[in-house]
């Protein structure tokens, strides 16, 4: 027996398919969850900043839901296959909340990210080079 889909891309693709057109769903829904993922992390990385006016915190929203908007799918695509997740889709709402929530963070994430793999790459913690 074939059993549907229960993804949060599969329901926002029927949900939207009530407005539009299902070939239109099926795109749509895709960058709906990646909208909500990252205005969801963003929601969290805007309450470590230091209290601004509006319009910064409007502009911390766009810059960080953008870059979501524009990432989100090529960093899901290459990480599905080491994760072992058949269906990419899958990874949508975690990367982009991840993303939304290291906000402007980035430089931090990179500096971890050098030191991991320099870590790894000599066999200390985080990994052994056997």
């Amino acid at each position: 027996m074939n059993q549907p889909q229960l993804d949060l891309v599969a329901v926002l693709v029927v949900l939207s398919g009530l407005l539009f057109s299902p070939a239109v769903a099926a795109v749509v829904a895709p960058y709906l969850v990646i909208f909500l993922g990252a205005f969801t992390g963003a929601f969290f990385a805007l309450g470590r900043r230091a209290k601004e006016s509006r319009l910064a915190g409007l502009s911390f929203f766009a810059r960080v839901i953008g870059l979501a908007l524009c990432i989100t799918v090529p960093v899901a695509v290459f990480t599905a296959p080491y994760l072992g997740i058949t269906q990419e889709r899958y990874l949508f709402a975690p990367v982009a909340f991840a993303i939304g929530l290291i906000g402007d963070d980035w430089p931090h994430v990179a500096a971890w990210l050098v030191e991991f793999v320099w870590r790894w790459k000599k066999g200390g913690p985080g990994g052994s080079n056997g």
